[in-house]
């Protein structure tokens, strides 16, 4: 069964064996550091409109859009994809802690997708075929949501708000999930997730130039901490 397996993957140049993958080198961690500024920017561009689109609902909707995308290059690259489920400043100081657990939780979510990605036989699935999972499985989830809370009926299609939802769909779902998904079939998991840390102090960055938010001394210390941490586990790789 074992020699089985190996001869499907040496025989599929698009399925990267557990014994190749490798940690991290120059090309992969600059392309970490593309996703990782791309997510960061993310975060300001659905701010930014959250108010024509709620957050909730801008996620739906390019989770379902950039799902569709991804289906259609796979149908394209001959991949059979079996669709199958998966897995503010002033506020009172109650949605401060439930922002801060919701963030955690999230963090929490994303380590768990890479988890099971990895744990699955989705560690060994074309990059096209996880995204789409993830995707449509998203959209199909939260649109009834949204429509549910009505939040649809609230939104305001201003040319702000389709330049946030072009942006997120084809840069951010499209693209670099993509790119994810490719990079955490080739290099190990650890490293590539202590890259990821670099997205929150982007989005802060980008915050601050984007939209004038403040700049902590808290948050430089800890930024300048966190690279630096990127840097010794990088250097070990």
């Amino acid at each position: 069964m074992k020699e089985s397996s190996l001869e499907t993957v040496a025989a599929r140049p698009d399925v990267a064996s557990p014994r190749l993958r490798r940690g991290l080198d120059m090309p992969a961690g600059i392309a970490m550091t593309g996703f990782c500024l791309v997510l960061g920017l993310q975060q300001v561009a659905i701010k930014a409109v959250a108010d024509d689109i709620t957050p909730l609902s801008q996620i739906a909707l390019r989770s379902l859009l950039a799902g569709v995308m991804v289906l259609i290059v796979a149908r394209i690259q001959g991949m059979l994809v079996a669709m199958a489920p998966s897995a503010a400043p002033g506020a009172p100081a109650g949605d401060i802690l439930l922002g801060d657990a919701l963030g955690l939780l999230a963090g929490l979510s994303w380590a768990a997708t890479t988890l099971v990605v990895r744990r699955s036989s989705l560690s060994e699935a074309p990059p096209v075929q996880t995204l789409t999972y993830q995707l449509l499985t998203a959209g199909a989830l939260l649109l009834p949501i949204t429509l549910w809370l009505g939040d649809w009926q609230q939104a305001t299609p201003s040319g702000m708000a389709v330049a946030s939802m072009t942006f997120q769909t084809l840069v951010i779902s499209f693209g670099a999930l993509l790119l994810w998904f490719a990079l955490l079939r080739r290099y190990w998991a650890s490293q590539l997730g202590v890259f990821s840390f670099l997205s929150p102090i982007f989005g802060v960055l980008f915050g601050a130039a984007l939209l004038d938010e403040p700049l902590s001394w808290n948050f430089l210390l800890g930024g300048a901490a966190i690279l630096l941490g990127i840097v010794l586990v990088s250097r070990q790789a």
